[in-house]
């Protein structure tokens, strides 16, 4: 229920103060199911900024985020990872690309970090893919990697963080009804 959520902050840790949980919100925001047919109206990305071999990074400077997607061990094929993370990329900048009405059909992407120790997380920004300073060729792309000798790709994808102060209430309400584009959209 979204009654009890209050406005998403930039840099603002929410937590509940029961051992060290969270009030977590970002599961309320990405997805809707109505039996058992579910339909994704956002995304919500996580970032510990603790992986060496893959640096998500935000640049402050830039207003550009640096994400690797979900396949960050050797064993499985780009596109086949348990939460389906990459597809997801995929589709996100295959519609980013696809023009402007393409565009329309892109939800949202929340990026929330792990600042602290347990389940805190923290929102950092509302994001959308791509960049103005890359080609449609750069903002997605499958890199390589090497682990214990076995060679595998992971997509590193390059969003931009929106200038939004705070998300409101409405558009969350919006959002889970299927109204990306909704009257109280903050963009």
């Amino acid at each position: 229920m979204l009654s009890s959520f209050t406005p998403i902050q930039p840099r603002r840790s929410r937590q509940n103060g029961r051992s060290g949980s969270i009030l977590h919100p970002a599961p309320r925001l990405a997805k809707r199911c109505v039996d058992r047919a579910c339909r994704w109206h956002t995304s919500v990305l996580y970032t510990s900024g603790a992986e060496p071999d893959w640096p998500d990074a935000l640049d402050p400077y830039t207003g550009t985020f640096t994400y690797f997607g979900d396949n960050r061990s050797p064993g499985r094929e780009l596109h086949d990872t348990p939460k389906k993370g990459n597809r997801l990329l995929r589709r996100a900048f295959e519609s980013v690309h696809a023009g402007r009405e393409g565009r329309k059909q892109v939800p949202p992407f929340f990026l929330f970090d792990k600042p602290g120790t347990g389940r805190d997380i923290r929102f950092r920004g509302l994001l959308a893919p791509g960049s103005d300073r890359l080609s449609g060729e750069e903002d997605l792309v499958a890199v390589w990697r090497t682990t214990e000798g076995h060679r595998f790709q992971n997509y590193r994808a390059q969003f931009t963080v929106l200038n939004v102060a705070s998300i409101p209430r409405d558009w969350i309400r919006q959002l889970a009804s299927g109204e990306i584009l909704g009257r109280d959209n903050p963009t």
